[in-house]
């Protein structure tokens, strides 16, 4: 078995190393994305947040691993170069320096702007019907208990006119 490659072979695997590496990073890029816009609510849910993180990381890593040894073995029939590995960190930190502030601050202008579009259509299309249903339930209660106030009303009106043609004295110690 030799370690000789040709300068072509080599050339894609540095390449195809770089590349896989820069995607990566616009990968790592949609996983702190994710990150900003989660908000964990309470002690608990901060806990559970940093749980979520590491597991995200811990299993990007195994993403990166896995697509590393694919990229090995393709394009160097499995042998592991250090180069390789030299140069996708070079790609990686490549998109970090250039296209991750752009992308990201791109990203979370859209991100607000969606945000922003679901609040208004909410407002001007949700609202307006939940409210007349609000509005509508509220008279419906209250007209409900306009009616059994007054059938409490009519019977003491009813008590009070027994009283009245009974005598007044004699109607109280009913009462």
């Amino acid at each position: 078995m030799t370690l000789y490659l040709s300068q072509k072979r080599l050339l894609i695997l540095l390449l195809s190393a770089w590349v896989l590496g820069f995607l990566l990073a616009v990968l790592y890029d949609f996983f702190r994305l994710f990150r900003r816009h989660r908000r964990p609510k309470k002690r608990l849910g901060k806990f559970l947040d940093g749980l979520l993180i590491s597991l995200e990381d811990f299993l990007f890593f195994v993403f990166c691993g896995v697509v590393a040894s694919i990229l090995f073995y393709v394009t160097n029939s499995g042998k592991v170069r250090f180069s390789a590995f030299v140069v996708g960190g070079f790609g990686f930190a490549f998109c970090r320096v250039t296209l991750s502030r752009f992308l990201l601050s791109f990203l979370d202008w859209l991100i607000g702007r969606v945000r922003a579009g679901f609040a208004f259509m909410a407002k001007k299309i949700l609202l307006p019907p939940l409210s007349a249903l609000a509005r509508l339930a509220g008279r419906l209660i209250g007209a409900l208990s306009l009616k059994r106030r007054r059938r409490k009303t009519e019977k003491l009106l009813k008590k009070l006119r027994t009283m009245g043609q009974r005598g007044y004295a004699e109607g109280l110690r009913r009462l």
